[in-house]
């Protein structure tokens, strides 16, 4: 969600007549390159077929259960954070977290990025489904093209050693 924060404000700042002389960003897929809603269903649809109806099921039921364990960890640490404000107690990190994420999650569906005249340089890391171009979309917004640097790790750890050091 930085990366996407990082670029409304480059192309902003250009709107109104700044320069911005350098845009980076930190393993963020540009949301309008990922696929639509009836792209992703004829994708299941061709691994249905390749994998075969047993193993596709599998597939689907595993991805289920974390995608439904996961929805319900982050609701329910929404409304934990409620429950804290609404008492006005201090709110664990985990929960504000939690919370952050929601609220970013619904700015980022209102407010999808507009083109920026400028260079973008992405720091990525290589977890991320191989249908994404290695721009991860960002060539499509940035008329000055992209340059891309390679990190170990993944999205979570690239901010905590041994990858940043002190």
């Amino acid at each position: 969600v930085g990366g996407l924060v990082a670029f409304e404000m480059a192309s902003e700042l250009q709107k109104v007549g700044e320069e911005v002389s350098f845009l980076g960003v930190l393993d963020t897929v540009n949301p309008t390159a990922l696929p639509a809603p009836q792209r992703v269903v004829e994708r299941r649809v061709e691994n249905a077929r390749a994998l075969g109806p047993w193993a596709f099921l599998r597939s689907a039921l595993r991805h289920a259960a974390f995608r439904t364990g996961r929805v319900r960890d982050v609701a329910s640490r929404t409304l934990r954070y409620h429950r804290y404000r609404l008492r006005r107690r201090a709110v664990p990190d985990d929960v504000a977290s939690a919370y952050l994420f929601m609220v970013h999650l619904r700015a980022f569906l209102r407010h999808p990025p507009r083109p920026f005249a400028g260079r973008v340089t992405l720091f990525r890391t290589d977890d991320h489904p191989a249908h994404l171009s290695a721009d991860l979309g960002w060539s499509a917004l940035a008329a000055g093209g992209v340059e891309v640097h390679g990190l170990d790790g993944d999205h979570l750890s690239v901010l905590k050693e041994p990858i940043v050091g002190d």
